[in-house]
């Protein structure tokens, strides 16, 4: 069995929370764009919808805004579920060094020594008789 280095189970913690960092950020950006776009739809020729002006942006604002809602809550979610895991990488490096310290034999120490006392045994036993 090979040995257990740390540092694979303390890199990949790391990496998981450093990729969860930027999940929000990342799901939350593209989700806006999504909503702005799934807003931008309503302007399209083909949508007939008589939206002009000022309420022309403010669709594209709304879909903007229902997109960022949408994607901070998934990628809080998301981000959530990778912090998991890393807490179980965590855990999982604890739980193999305990692991191992149990399964170490600890070194032998010498016996105390013991003193015997000296046993009384008669020195002749008396004959049975039925």
């Amino acid at each position: 069995m090979s040995e257990l280095d740390p540092t694979i189970f303390t890199r990949y913690a790391e990496f998981l929370q450093q990729r969860a960092g930027g999940v929000v950020a990342r799901w939350t950006a593209l989700w806006g764009v999504a909503g702005a776009l799934l807003g931008g739809v309503l302007l399209t020729p083909w949508a007939d919808w008589p939206v002009h002006g000022v309420q022309a942006r403010l669709v594209v604002l709304l879909g903007g805004v229902a997109g960022l809602f949408l994607g901070h809550s998934l990628g809080s979610w998301r981000a959530r579920g990778l912090e998991l895991q890393a807490q179980l990488a965590r855990h999982q490096l604890q739980f193999e060094l305990m692991s191992l310290a149990r399964a170490r034999p600890e070194p032998e120490q010498p016996l105390p020594p013991v003193q015997l006392a000296a046993a009384v045994v008669p020195s002749a036993t008396p004959p049975v008789t039925q």
